[in-house]
């Protein structure tokens, strides 16, 4: 009975569990619809909902698609059915059980020309589309005004205030964790360390009651932690305008271990057991034992990313690909062992 329950739905418990929740939408010219493969490239949910526009990958159980009939937002479950029914201009990926979506401004909408303007109000939902919390988009006073940006996880999230380049972090209950002058991409300066368990701001790290438990600020573009230590870039003045540019490798304490300049590594990789590496500015892969002071050619392994960027690693350990050009679409991942799947 058991095998012939399983042979009548798409995917039974057991081998949903096996093979992964479904992760990567990919079309398929046959049959001109959307599956979802697991992280090992497997077709594990196909998508028979029309009128898909737009489609996500999952996150945390749930995917957004946008409506071609409506043009609105909504998310998908693992069932492939509507959890939350089209309803948003734009929606985010979810992480930790909330999702940034927004709403297209219709009444009561700014027209100064000051600050930050936006068209819409953004909200924080969660799995089933409550409202948690909105944001101050549409706010008279630019100085209160701001605009949610990134869901964090863990219950924080950027926000850009309505001056300035200045961003911030509220938490769920809208108080504000701390501020930063900007944010740089994935290895800027607010991020959430899964290794130190604390949320790093301007290169300060925070608990979520406010207190700041390491202070690293003097370093900028600081990675995340892994491994106990951290790379940093430190830029360390050498005339009248003029600066060298080293990669600093920092423990936990916020000590500096060793560094090497930036002549010489375009990119600096996780430090482990006594050796790290990186990519030089040859395009070759390198690897430097720092006790030894001994560097080490890894063969075959030259670096061409022109055309796509790999994007930080995800919960399950796949990496996201995006091309680079100015849309920075995403066309792929890659997963744990090193494969390669696109759209």
């Amino acid at each position: 009975m058991k095998s012939i329950l399983c042979s009548l739905l798409f995917f039974c418990a057991i081998s949903f569990t096996n093979a992964q929740e479904p992760f990567f939408p990919q079309f398929n010219k046959d049959s001109k619809t959307w599956h979802y493969l697991d992280i090992n490239g497997n077709n594990v949910l196909e998508i028979k909902i029309p009128s898909i526009q737009e489609i996500n990958p999952f996150f945390d159980g749930l995917a957004a698609i946008k409506d071609s009939s409506s043009q609105l937002w909504g998310y998908i479950n693992t069932s492939g059915n509507w959890q939350i029914k089209p309803q948003f201009d734009e929606a985010k990926d979810f992480n930790d059980g909330y999702a940034i979506t927004y709403i297209l401004c219709k009444t009561g909408c700014i027209t100064v020309t000051e600050g930050i303007l936006t068209t819409h109000n953004g909200q924080i939902i969660d799995k089933n589309g409550n409202v948690i919390l909105k944001d101050k988009a549409q706010h008279i006073n630019d100085r209160e005004r701001y605009l949610f940006d990134k869901n964090l996880g863990h219950g924080f999230f950027t926000i850009s205030y309505g001056f300035g380049d200045e961003k911030g972090v509220v938490d769920l209950k809208g108080k504000e964790i701390c501020s930063s002058g900007d944010v740089v991409g994935p290895n800027g300066f607010i991020i959430y360390d899964e290794e130190l368990k604390a949320l790093r701001c301007a290169n300060k790290y925070y608990k979520p009651t406010g207190e700041i438990i390491l202070d690293i600020s003097t370093y900028s573009y600081i990675k995340p932690f892994e491994n106990g230590t951290t790379w940093g870039l430190f830029e360390e003045e050498t005339g009248y305008d003029e600066y060298t540019y080293f990669h600093v490798l920092i423990d936990k304490t916020g000590n500096e271990i060793f560094r090497i300049d930036y002549e010489t590594a375009a990119e600096t990789k996780a430090f482990s057991n006594g050796k790290f590496q990186y990519l030089g500015n040859d395009g070759e892969l390198y690897e430097y034992d720092i006790a030894n002071s001994k560097t080490t050619l890894i063969p075959n392994n030259k670096v061409d990313n022109s055309d796509i960027t790999i994007g930080s690693t995800e919960k399950n350990g796949c990496q996201l690909i995006y091309t680079t050009d100015s849309t920075e679409r995403l066309i792929g991942f890659r997963n744990k062992d090193g494969r390669m799947f696109y759209k």
